[in-house]
């Protein structure tokens, strides 16, 4: 079928503030807008999104946040005017809700897999004309479990023991693929750890740093470096033996446990270790398991290292080794401490712009491990050599903590890098203490609680 075709125009401004007049032409086909072409226009990428027919989102979004029972909160979560997103619902008589929601497009038969790519637009099979009603779509109240929860992962395992609801043998298999990564099962495993939990309790798990990759794969890699006859792996294995699994600021261990996967991470792209296939395309890559995750024991597994890579995965350490003691030779070398090597940092914003500029106005020791070493409390790395540390761009920028009391919802709030960007405001990195602390805000939900923090006060 012929592309659709209109032309129009947008303004664009200049840097003197003048206005140019610019002509675009628009392409549409029955698979969407056309978003590229190739370079000889052979060929068109279309992008169909579900949800440009739904123009009442803010409604949803309001009747959520009005809902007084379960009742209306499901009806509003009924309108589908939001695209996606996993949303967990809990209220004062002590209900709890979730729901994999959003607009499903209605494929025609296959796999999760076989619509996570570009699909040829040709043929009929790849078109969705529909997406599925809200009855169709995961979801639970009040499992057995005691939990609704979910870590950007499938729904499948969002409650335990699995319910009804999210059972995926009772929903097409093209709704989501299948896998728990380790961030969602050390989730997981926390919540079912205990029966109750106070505030505090849940604020500590969040804040929990364990690196759970380590605590299923070190024992093999220990093995396998003690026996290889490699100097520097025996001495990295005597390093991690003592090491506590964790990424806080003090732990000495994590530095080298983190580079070692850095380097298996890229040999994985380079073919030189054989990877995992258990937990598919959808997670950061992994050597081959010994045990292979399962379904069946979603959150015991994976665990262990195949043998057929330990040849390589040794070298990696050693190299790791070598790597940590010369980055990090004036902080203890291989035995850096975490905080030593991972800094708390944040851009001060001072003076006329706001340019990303050094140095920073913190320098603190950090604790926190990116997300494929499966801590909750994630921060996302990036080392800078000029800096020699590493620093971070991402991660748990926002955290909240509520509590249901007979007096009201009482709670506390963190926004890591800060309620304001304006330059040489005092409230870019006021909240970087309770970061480091591993501690809230508390969250002022009343007038008198705002009044009497107030640090300005303005009539009108």
């Amino acid at each position: 079928m012929p592309l659709a075709h209109s032309v129009d125009t947008v303004k664009v401004l200049q840097p003197d503030g003048s206005l140019t007049t610019q002509q675009i032409d628009i392409y549409a086909s029955v698979q969407g807008p056309v978003v590229a072409f190739n370079t000889d226009n052979t060929l068109a990428l279309a992008l169909r999104v579900p949800g440009l027919d739904q123009p009442s989102l803010v409604t949803q979004y309001w009747d959520m946040i009005q809902a007084q029972t379960l009742a209306q909160f499901e009806a509003a979560e009924s309108m589908l005017q939001m695209p996606f997103f996993n949303t967990i619902y809990a209220d004062r008589a002590g209900n709890i809700y979730y729901l994999f929601g959003g607009q499903q497009p209605w494929r025609h038969g296959g796999n999760f897999d076989d619509y996570a790519k570009i699909l040829h637009g040709s043929g009929p099979s790849t078109l969705w004309l529909k997406t599925l009603p809200f009855n169709r779509l995961p979801q639970v109240a009040n499992p057995p479990g005691g939990f609704v929860a979910n870590s950007n992962n499938p729904p499948w395992t969002s409650a335990y023991p699995q319910p009804a609801g999210l059972d995926p043998a009772q929903y097409p298999a093209w709704i989501a693929p299948s896998f728990v990564d380790f961030r969602a099962q050390h989730g997981a495993d926390f919540l079912m750890s205990q029966p109750k939990f106070t505030a505090a309790d849940i604020l500590g798990g969040k804040m929990s740093t364990e690196m759970y990759l380590a605590d299923r794969v070190l024992s093999d890699l220990l093995a396998a470096a003690r026996s290889s006859g490699n100097a520097d792996a025996g001495a990295a294995a005597t390093i991690l033996a003592a090491w506590d699994h964790t990424a806080d600021a003090d732990s000495v261990g994590g530095v080298l446990f983190e580079e070692w996967w850095n380097e298996v991470s890229a040999d994985i792209g380079a073919g030189k270790i054989t990877p995992d296939a258990s937990m598919g395309p959808y997670v950061s890559p992994h050597p081959a398991f010994r045990t292979p995750w399962s379904a069946e024991a979603p959150f015991s597994t994976p665990s262990g290292l195949d043998p057929v890579n330990d040849i390589q995965l040794v070298a990696d350490l050693a190299n790791a080794y070598t790597v940590v003691q010369a980055n990090f030779s004036a902080q203890g070398g291989a035995s850096v401490p975490w905080g030593g090597a991972h800094k708390t940092t944040l851009d001060d914003r001072s003076g006329s712009t706001q340019d990303f500029t050094f140095p920073f106005a913190a320098n603190d020791p950090q604790s926190g491990a990116d997300d494929e070493f499966g801590p909750m409390r994630v921060v996302n790395p990036v080392y800078v050599g000029a800096l020699g540390e590493f620093i971070s761009y991402g991660g748990d920028g926002y955290v909240q903590v509520i509590e249901f009391t007979p007096k009201g919802a009482v709670g506390g709030t963190l926004l890591t890098y800060g309620n304001a960007s304006r330059p040489n405001s005092a409230h870019i990195t006021d909240q970087l203490p309770f970061f480091a602390s591993k501690t809230l805000k508390p969250a002022l939900r009343t007038q008198s609680q705002v009044q009497a923090n107030a640090v300005k006060t303005e009539s009108y």
